[in-house]
């Protein structure tokens, strides 16, 4: 059995809000460009902003950003909008690992990676480079562990943002009402 209740009073009152897709594509862009700018500022925010550990082996004078090397990791980064959600993702495999941290095996392949790195670095007369290289194929302990610089995830600065915008459009529906 169904019973169908029209409320117009309520209806008109949904008719005024801002539709949820517009709302879901605002709170979506705004946590994409929030992934996004993690990249720069190089710490992520959720109540208060949490810097990212520096790198062990500084590269290239330290002038690079953390994170950064070619910005496909950032570029990478996509938005798709579903009705009344969103999802972001990065189809890279090494994503998950930067954002959340852990540990990598050291395989015979790293090794063999790491020796070709140190003889290039060593041709190319970059010793600070070659160094670094050498010890990575020489490392007694099999694994390297990846600090977590979390750029993707729930925040409570992006939510109040998002919270703040609903709120404004609702207000401005209500002022052009009157």
């Amino acid at each position: 059995m169904n019973v169908k209740i029209d409320l117009p009073q309520l209806k008109a009152f949904l008719d005024q809000l801002p539709k949820a897709e517009d709302i879901t594509r605002f709170a979506g862009t705004a946590y994409l460009s929030f992934f996004k700018e993690r990249f720069l500022k190089e710490a992520w925010r959720d109540e208060a902003e949490q810097r990212w550990p520096a790198r062990s082996m500084p590269e290239g004078g330290g002038k690079r950003g953390l994170l950064v090397k070619s910005g496909a990791l950032r570029r990478s980064l996509t938005l798709a909008v579903s009705g009344a959600s969103f999802t972001i993702s990065s189809p890279l495999p090494y994503a998950k690992i930067h954002n959340e941290g852990g540990t990598l095996q050291v395989t015979k392949k790293m090794r063999k990676f790491f020796w070709a790195q140190y003889y290039l670095a060593t041709k190319r007369k970059r010793h600070q480079e070659a160094a670094r290289w050498k010890g990575l194929a020489l490392m007694r302990k099999g694994t390297i562990t990846i600090p977590k610089r979390q750029f993707m995830g729930l925040s409570k600065f992006v939510d109040a943002q998002v919270v703040k915008y609903i709120e404004q459009a609702i207000q401005r529906d209500k002022t052009l009402e009157s």
